[in-house]
């Protein structure tokens, strides 16, 4: 998760302590990226978009049910 409240609408929610160690385009070339489940508090659509939009050609792994609005 990489935006600041951890929440459904990006603002709403708990805030984070401490910044991100790094940020989406710091990150390594992505090949894969497994989502187990969906909480807001480690995975926000805000940083799946970025994620996938710096990391076109990566397979997304989730589990059924599980989508893009």
């Amino acid at each position: 998760m990489f935006s600041k409240c951890a929440g459904p609408y990006g603002r709403l929610g708990p805030a984070r302590y401490r910044p991100t160690p790094l940020t989406i385009e710091q990150l390594p070339p992505i090949d894969y990226v497994l989502v187990s489940h969906n909480h807001y508090d480690h995975l926000d659509a805000v940083s799946v978009e970025a994620i996938a939009a710096a990391n076109p050609d990566a397979v997304w792994f989730v589990p059924l049910g599980l989508r893009v609005p």
